[in-house]
């Protein structure tokens, strides 16, 4: 499984999450590293970022929001007592109820829908 820096993982989301409950819009800059920086392309893709600017030579990595309340509801599971992995037969058991459900696999960070059309396990790691 290709394990993600918890203690930069967590960093980043705990910090998002603060800006999240400032109700901060300012876009937020934080240090580059390639882990951060798959967990900012995945938040992209699933369209909860508005944009994103990598700068791998002065190390930052800068991101705007598309809108607060999209990301209001922000739950990480990357602290060690909240860990819980799933295989691929557990899935289909749960129900993302109109959330967004990603996992830290093996192949980097899917969602639920991924996980079950590729049919891998991974670790819960995050859900808004």
């Amino acid at each position: 499984m290709q394990q993600l820096m918890p203690s930069l993982a967590l960093k980043f989301l705990n910090v998002l999450k603060s800006r999240i409950t400032t109700r901060n819009t300012k876009p937020l800059k934080t240090i580059y590293h390639k882990d951060i920086e798959l967990l900012v392309q995945k938040l992209y893709t699933l369209g909860f970022i508005m944009n994103y600017y990598v700068d791998k030579d002065n190390n930052f990595i800068l991101i705007k929001y598309k809108n607060l309340k999209l990301l209001s509801g922000l739950v990480y599971y990357a602290r060690k007592d909240r860990a819980r992995i799933f295989k691929y037969e557990d899935l289909s058991r749960l129900s993302a109820k109109g959330k967004t459900i990603c996992f830290q696999t093996s192949n980097g960070i899917y969602t639920l829908e991924e996980c079950l059309q590729s049919h891998i396990g991974g670790r819960l790691y995050f859900s808004l």
